[in-house]
């Protein structure tokens, strides 16, 4: 009995997924661990021992040995070209980390013999006892779409769409010329066109821009204070912002991001102040900034502020910007206009200036009539009758003394009807609760305290006011008598006049009160005409009693409908808690209580005995109800209830895996489809064109390859190269539409193609056996690369060169062959492998026993040029003879590099290439060199083709249509920790791509989202908990792993980068070269964790999600989750098969109830459907209200959250992150809105849309910048540890390490992890899973950490991370000093 560990690296495979939140596990600093080879093991005698064993040798590596060749040079073909570096990176990274891991180890062991005792303990005492897109398009769509589904932004983009600048008038041309030459603040009346003035000045400016970047001088921005739109008139990108866009959150990496695309900005001014006062932007970075209602730059306006902080600030007038400023008038009140003018001059340094020819001006622009209207006197305030009933009942009310005020101001100024239905505004049921809520803040906020009766009466008389207002029958308002008054009279008389019949004509109406605007919006709806169409305009402010909260975004809809005459008149301006409730009461001098149960209980109330004290009294109580509930038979005789709830039977199942990697498993190194499609001589093969995007990067021509097989091979992605030259190059594959029918003699030469690029270059040489051969290799005819679909499919094959390679096994060399010959060539070393060269030519006048010059690259001979070409052994060299007046050929050595699928490291980078040779030791290559060049950078690009086409078959064998580039991102695993988020990665694999974390935690989501729905639709009344436990089952990776197991998903997995082991065909035999020694089919091993394997099934079901182009199918993410849960519990392949699966319970089918329905209809109301989080959301929609409860505690919990949350919005100033600042929510709350979203879509035949559609809604706008909940995230344990750490105390060498503790008669796994600094374990923690261990162990270092002063820290625990800790030793002898003198 025991526990093994027996692994060569321990990786800690908890994750977030299980109960964390990824929002706060992204930031976590969580260190997994790297064990020795050790197992732990109890023995009989219950002792705990570890014993060391030393790494088997795999049979791979014998295999590596073997494949060693006696050839000389560095020629070596075997191992993981990507990772030669990282066994010296490993070494040093890694020294600290093994002698933390040895700590750590007996550290373990003693802790781990510690906890097993006392499991066995444990077990023993039992036994004896019982026995987790383009700007263009978004124009278009926004056209196109509702004004209510668009945001602020593309409301104003669409509100002004035409050209405002045709013809320019005299007067604007003249203002225009001033502003060029000086700062002006132009006068102009009201659509005089200042506007046109201003866009003419941004055309100047911005041209005046472009030619001083290109100048090369500092980028500068325009900016229009006035949220206007531009773009449709400027040929530069414009961009809008306003407060309630929520950019006063934004950082300054998000502005800079704005400034740099954009040269112009229309801002309000606020916005401008806030960037300027931030740093986001400089006065010397604006080139021109046009202020709009320029008469507002005095005292502390925005204008005054940005001038007087920024602009004179800037002490150089030529880097301030230039200033324009639009008025329709210099002053804006009772002031000396010459003085106002010249102040107003004097603060924007600005002359003010209009047109010299003021007829000009009359002309062009129309003036608007004015015209006096006269009505009756009004008469003074007075109280309707309905007022005067209400202030007789409720007069001594605090929170009705502004709706008497209002009421009785309207009956003068507006009239009876108006008076009267201001209390319907003021006491209606949301105002109603606001008025309770307020009264109750007033009442708890004095602090004289008063008796809470006074507060329930205060209550009761406000409900009392609320239902008399609602059965009150508000009369229809006349136009005669004292109804309406003499002044809106005239306006409605005046209004039938202008809209008697349909008419393009808008009215404003401009009134002093909020309320007076809605009023009249209501009256008019009444005794208005039919063609009158009614809106208001109050502003976003907070409003006073009777008033309406309207959004910045509704205001800019009501313009919008305004402008274009859809409006023609605007008056402007918790759960149940199961708990006992005990109520006392005294009689007699003494207490009685009575303890009342919920309602649900078989025993309401029981009442106590008389008692002296309180306490007493209550027990009594309690003592009566277990008598009642006892006689009844719900008490057994030691009154515990006789029934239990039925709990699901896997429950406590043992699901978890172990988090080691401790299973070597077959890898497929080969596609399938090789080996499928070998063994006859084809009559057909299919072209895939592989090219270079970019092949200026790789530094000297190239053509193009094509990979010929024997099938069609399926759309490839593109791929990136790194190159030589240190740039990176797109690999297109381009499959031919056409087959190319081949012969005899065509197969021929494409063979010898094939295999003398083996031989020349990568020093392999196969045998000439076409039947075995998976695939070939052919040149492309370069003019015809870009046209991959002619008439004949041959015509895009170099035939030239496949005829040069086919007739000459090498291009011969003699004394006679003209030296022209040998420029541009590849040379061969005979004799070395790993020498390669591309020659440049034959060096006039240096000959063969020359010295070596010194800048050549070093070689094993360097005596003399002849010298330096011969690569053979002393033996052989001393019986080799070569000519001494051969010609001396400069050349470059081509780097001995595989993996171009990885950056070339800078040590490669630096190695010298240069080389001078004699061509007679050499061989002259047939193959052309741009091909080589090509042919070079094949291993790399048939490893990726091979690595897609293994995934793609791994996807195949699930019956999944996936996208080759994810389901090869769903299946690599790059690392030994891949797991391990933000840990440092460990024997990292380079040049794999992407691996599978990221689709890993989306297929995690819909995993749990498909089965959540299958088990809801086929199991109608299970209740949450059996529908957990049965989730459990099905997405636990216990499962995922052993389906996975079943059907060999792990043999698909990449876990290794390129290698040059792998990458040659197989079928060929191989007569010469490394590994031609060897005998049978080589099989591959890797060593996968069991997590890893059940992640990499939820990253498939990730890659199947996002593989349906676009649409909101996700059929194939459904396939992808039944095959790999293999249970009859979801056992569905499309999504509209699991609405077929649901039955609706009887409940639902029930007919339902006046009160339901209107239930359903109040909350249609907040959405329009015929976490902590969620509590605030449930508050915002008004959710709470409808809420159906008994508890008065649950209701002052609901009340006093809905309270707080709804304060705090108000005083957010439009922050998005509100919410975070509350205490948390009753639980139901939250659980209403999960419950209604639930509702929606099962109602919807489960359509994901209306779902999608509510987050959008209500929900999506709080997390569009997800950079504000950094610091409620950074509360974590583990990142506030890693933030103290290494930011306040400046600490680096720290570790969180986990493991596992021993299992014991099946008892739970148990985690054990450690907070380790400087080789010292301060703190440790247990829990069921490495990360909630890891929480633990955090939490409690924070404990011991709290209050250190860094030199403290230092001190204590030794640390010399920083250069503080030179110098606390001196500080602490000089503070033993202080301490010892004051004692």
């Amino acid at each position: 009995m025991g526990s093994s560990l027996d692994t060569s690296c321990y990786t800690n495979e908890e994750h977030t997924h299980e109960g964390g939140s990824p929002a706060v596990s992204r930031l976590s600093v969580e260190e997994s661990v790297i064990l020795p080879k050790v197992t732990l093991r109890v023995d009989n005698n219950n002792e705990l021992t570890q014993t060391s064993k030393t790494q088997r040798k795999e049979s791979a590596g014998g295999r590596m040995e073997a494949f060693r060749e006696d050839i000389g040079g560095d020629f070596s073909d075997s191992g993981s070209d990507g990772n030669k570096d990282i066994g010296l990176k490993q070494h040093g990274v890694t020294e600290r980390r093994r002698a933390q891991n040895a700590k750590f180890n007996s550290w373990l062991v003693i802790n781990t013999r510690n906890y097993t005792t006392r499991l066995l303990k444990r077990s023993h005492r039992l036994s004896t006892r019982a026995e987790r897109v383009t700007k263009e398009e978004v124009r278009a769509a926004a056209a196109s779409a509702d004004d209510d589904q668009l945001s602020i932004r593309n409301l104003m983009s669409k509100q002004e769409s035409t050209v405002i600048i045709t013809d320019p008038r005299e007067y604007q041309v003249e203002l225009f010329e001033k502003a060029k030459k000086q700062n002006i603040i132009a006068v102009l009346d009201t659509g005089s066109g200042k506007t046109l003035i201003a866009v003419l000045l941004l055309r100047f400016v911005l041209d005046q821009e472009l030619e001083d970047r290109a100048l090369g001088k500092r980028r500068r921005i325009a900016f229009f204070l006035q949220f206007a739109v531009l773009e449709c008139n400027l040929d530069q990108k414009v961009e809008r912002f306003c407060g309630d866009m929520g950019c006063d959150l934004w950082k300054k990496e998000e502005w800079e991001k704005h400034f740099k695309e954009n040269m112009v900005i229309v801002c309000t001014v606020e916005v401008l102040y806030n960037c300027l006062m931030h740093s986001f932007i400089t006065i010397d970075q604006i080139s021109l900034l046009i202020f709009d209602e320029a008469h507002h730059a005095k005292k502390n306006h925005a204008y005054a502020r940005i001038i007087k902080d920024f602009y004179l600030s800037e002490n150089d007038h030529t880097k301030r910007p230039k200033i324009f400023g639009m008025t329709a008038s210099p002053v804006d009140a009772r002031v000396d206009v010459i003085q106002a003018a010249k102040e107003l001059e004097t603060l924007l340094h600005s002359q003010i200036a209009t047109t010299s020819d003021l007829s000009l001006l009359r002309m062009s622009i129309s003036r608007p009539d004015e015209s006096i209207a006269e009505y009756k006197k009004l008469p003074p305030p007075y109280e309707t009758s309905f007022c005067a009933e209400m202030k007789s009942k409720f007069s001594d009310l605090g929170g009705l003394s502004k709706l008497f005020q209002f009421a009785r101001e309207a009956s003068s100024q507006l009239g009876e009807w108006c008076a009267d239905q201001l209390w319907s505004f003021g006491l209606a049921d949301d105002e109603g609760r606001k008025v309770e809520r307020k009264a109750e803040r007033l009442f708890l906020a004095e602090k004289d305290a008063r008796s809470i009766e006074v507060l329930d009466v205060e209550i009761a008389q406000l409900r009392e006011a609320m239902s008399m207002v609602k059965n009150h029958s508000f009369v229809t308002p006349k136009t005669s008598g004292n109804s309406i008054s003499s002044k809106v009279l005239l306006l409605q008389r005046y209004l039938q006049l202008v809209f008697e019949k349909p008419s393009d004509a808008k009215c404003i109406v401009f009134v002093k009160r909020r309320y007076t605007a809605r009023l009249l919006g209501e009256l008019f709806a009444r005794i208005g005409t039919p063609h009158l169409r009614l809106g208001i305009l109050i502003g976003t402010r907070q409003g006073e009693a009777g008033d309406v909260k309207v959004t910045f975004r509704q205001q800019v809809v009501t313009l919008m409908k305004f402008r274009k005459g859809d409006l023609n008149c605007l008056p402007h301006h918790s759960e149940t808690t199961f708990q006992a409730t005990y109520i006392m009461t005294v009689e007699n001098r003494q207490y009685v209580c009575e303890v009342i149960l919920p309602q649900n209980s078989p025993i309401r109330s029981a009442i106590g005995r008389p008692s002296p004290r309180k306490a007493i009294a209550k027990r009594s109580a309690a003592f009566e109800a277990c008598m009642l509930l006892r006689k009844g038979g719900y008490l057994d005789a030691h009154l515990l209830p006789t029934y239990h709830k039925q709990l699901p039977a896997m429950r406590n199942a043992l699901l978890a895996l172990n988090m080691k990697k401790s299973n070597a498993y077959d890898m497929r190194v080969k596609p399938d489809l090789w080996e499928e499609t070998r063994g006859t001589i084809p009559q057909v093969l299919y072209l895939t064109i592989l090219e270079l995007e970019s092949p200026e990067g790789l530094g000297r021509p190239c053509q193009p390859l094509a990979l010929l097989t024997r099938t069609s091979l399926p759309a490839l992605p593109p791929f990136l190269l790194h190159l030589n030259s240190g740039q990176s190059s797109q690999v297109l594959c381009t499959s031919v539409k056409f087959s190319l029918q081949v012969t005899v003699l065509s197969l021929k030469k494409i063979t010898s193609f094939t295999l003398r690029i083996f031989k020349d270059i990568f020093a392999k040489v196969y045998e000439d056996n076409p039947p075995q051969m998976s695939y070939w290799l052919a040149p492309i005819v370069r003019s015809r690369c870009k046209d991959h679909t002619p008439e004949h499919p041959d015509a895009l094959l170099d035939w030239a060169v496949l005829d040069l390679v086919h007739s000459h096994d090498e291009i011969p060399w003699t004394i006679e062959t003209p030296q022209s010959q040998l420029a541009n060539r590849f040379l061969v070393d005979r004799w070395d492998g790993g020498r390669r060269f591309f020659s440049v030519g034959v060096v006039p006048g240096m000959q063969a026993l020359d010295p070596v010059p010194t800048d050549a690259a070093p070689g094993k001979y360097m005596l003399n040029v002849l010298d330096y070409s011969v690569s053979l052994f002393a033996k052989s060299r001393a019986r080799a003879t070569w000519r001494h007046d051969q010609p001396v050929i400069q050349a470059y050595r081509i780097l001995h590099r595989r993996n171009w699928l990885d950056k070339i490291d800078e040590k490669e980078k630096e190695q010298k290439t240069l080389a001078f040779v004699c061509p007679e030791p050499l061989r002259i290559s047939a193959l052309p060199t741009d091909v080589v060049a090509m042919a070079y950078m094949f291993p790399a690009i048939i490893s990726r083709l091979e690595s897609y086409l293994i995934v793609l078959e791994a996807c195949s064998m699930l019956h999944l249509n996936v996208k080759p580039h994810l389901a090869l991102e769903a299946l690599t695993k790059d690392s030994d920790n891949t797991e391990d988020h933000r840990d440092e990665q460990i024997h990292y694999q380079r040049g794999m791509g992407k691996n599978y974390e990221r689709l890993e935690f989306l297929g995690d989501c819909f995993l749990k989202m498909a089965t959540s729905i299958s088990l809801f639709s086929q199991n109608p009344d299970n209740d949450e908990f059996e529908y957990h436990v049965k989730r459990m089952l099905l997405i636990c990776n216990k499962n995922l792993y052993t389906t996975a197991v079943k059907s060999r998903l792990y043999e698909y997995i990449r876990s290794q980068s390129f290698s040059r082991r792998t990458w040659y065909p197989e079928g060929l035999k191989l007569l010469e070269g490394k590994g031609h020694k060897k005998t049978g089919k080589e099989v591959f091993k890797h060593h996968l964790g069991d997590k890893t394997i059940a992640d990499v099934c939820e990253a498939v079901i990730g890659a199947a999600l996002l593989s349906h182009d676009g649409t909101a199918n996700m059929d194939t993410a459904v396939k992808a989750v039944t095959a790999l849960v293999a249970s009859p519990d979801h056992a569905v392949s499309r999504w509209d098969d699991y609405y077929q699966l649901y039955t609706k319970p009887s409940y639902q089918l029930a007919q339902a109830s006046a009160s339901q329905l209107d239930l359903a209809a109040k909350v249609e109301q907040k959405h329009d459907y015929h976490f902590r989080f969620l509590g605030a959301l449930c508050a915002r929609l008004g959710f709470h209200k409808h809420l159906r409860y008994n508890s008065s505690l649950l209701e002052f919990q609901i009340r006093d959250y809905v309270t707080e949350v709804a304060e705090a919005e108000q005083e957010s100033n439009g922050a998005r992150d509100y919410w975070t600042a509350v205490k948390n929510p009753p639980k139901c709350l939250p659980d209403v809105v999960e419950a209604y979203i639930g509702a929606v879509f099962v109602d919807s035949e489960f359509d994901y849309l209306q779902v999608e559609r509510f987050f959008k809604m209500h929900i999506e706008w709080f997390f569009e910048d997800m950079s504000i909940y950094d610091t409620f995230a950074n509360n974590h344990p583990t990142t506030y540890l890693n933030n103290l750490l290494t930011i306040t105390l400046g600490c680096t060498n720290y570790r969180i390490m986990a493991n596992e503790l021993p299992s014991i008669d099946g008892s739970p796994i148990r985690v054990i992890a450690a907070v380790m600094i400087h080789n010292e374990i301060i703190a440790e923690g247990t829990a069921s899973s490495g990360k909630y261990a890891k929480v633990k162990a955090s939490s409690n270092a924070l404990e011991l950490l709290k209050g250190l002063a860094p030199f403290e820290f230092r001190m204590q625990y030794r640390c010399d991370c920083t250069k503080g800790a030179q110098e606390d030793e001196g500080l602490g002898k000089t503070m033993d000093a202080v301490v010892g003198s004051a004692v």
